[in-house]
């Protein structure tokens, strides 16, 4: 029997969710990564003026 309206709808959200969760882990994971990286440039960055400052 093909689920109508109501009964269709949470059928779909039922076999999305665990798509949704996988690309919501993906992107996160993603995020935490290019952050990770921009944190890191950040340090480089403030670390060489930081060194230039102490030279003068």
């Amino acid at each position: 029997m093909i689920p109508q309206g109501e009964n269709l709808v949470a059928t779909v959200a039922a076999i999305n969710q665990p798509l949704i969760d996988a690309s919501r882990a993906k992107a996160t994971a993603r995020i935490d990564q290019l952050v990770g990286t921009l944190t890191a440039d950040v340090a480089k960055v403030n670390g060489r003026r930081n060194s230039h400052r102490s030279h003068s």
